[in-house]
């Protein structure tokens, strides 16, 4: 018998990129420094007697899984649906005229609402609102291996990860304090709306001031901001 396939392998459940083609994957790293991904129909033994099961969760259709043509050996992956574009034709970018010359700020504040609301209508409930939504398209596109990734990367936060992404959003917002920050921060000025509390919140080692964007040009980075950026930013 092969002695390579009788022996245990034990270390500690990581998340990484692949070094070969970059997509996420999980798996076990020993204490060599070994790391052998973790494959649909793998055994395992969970030695971690304080880890207390999930609630069962409804079985995944065959729909709902694509090969990944990045790597040949890769297993499919959980992956969202495409995001409607087309709900953005009703939204305009919004955020403090004080932050719009810089792009950091610009994604790191921004939010879309509704184009029929003036902008001088927009309080704090509206901003926490549209945010939220920010956040949700955010994690909409990725894949829940790739959140679980960037949860761990940015926040050593594996476990917040979900397959569906209100709750991931929920999890975040729950858990999370840099999540929470800039809505914080924000709903304070809006409530507020004094000069010094948005001097306060500029970051002053960010790039500099450009010259001010178009709408558009603003609408159209949100709509291509990734999750691992915004994490990035906050």
């Amino acid at each position: 018998m092969d002695k390579k396939n009788t022996m245990p392998v034990i270390g500690v459940i990581k998340a990484r990129e692949c070094p070969l083609c970059g997509h996420h994957e999980v798996g076990v790293v020993t204490v060599n420094g070994d790391f052998y991904p973790l494959r649909p129909g793998t055994c395992i033994q969970v030695l971690d007697s304080s880890i207390e099961p999930e609630p069962k969760q409804t079985p995944q259709t065959s729909d709902t899984f694509i090969n990944n043509p990045a790597c040949f050996n890769v297993p499919p992956d959980l992956t969202r649906p495409p995001v409607d574009n087309e709900k953005f034709s009703a939204l305009k970018p919004w955020l403090p005229s004080l932050f719009m010359s810089v792009k950091r700020m610009r994604l790191k504040y921004g939010v879309l609402i509704d184009q029929t609301i003036d902008d001088g209508q927009v309080d704090a409930e509206l901003y926490a609102s549209a945010y939220l939504k920010k956040l949700e398209y955010l994690v909409e596109k990725e894949t829940f291996t790739g959140i679980t990734v960037l949860l761990d990367k940015f926040f050593s936060a594996p476990q917040l990860a979900s397959e569906n992404p209100k709750t991931v959003v929920m999890n975040m917002w729950q858990e999370l304090d840099e999540v929470r920050k800039p809505v914080e921060k924000m709903c304070a000025w809006l409530n507020n709306p004094a000069d010094d509390i948005l001097n306060g919140m500029m970051e002053h080692d960010v790039d500099n001031h450009q010259e001010l964007p178009s709408l558009d040009t603003v609408k159209e980075e949100l709509q291509q901001l990734r999750l691992a950026d915004f994490l990035g930013l906050l």
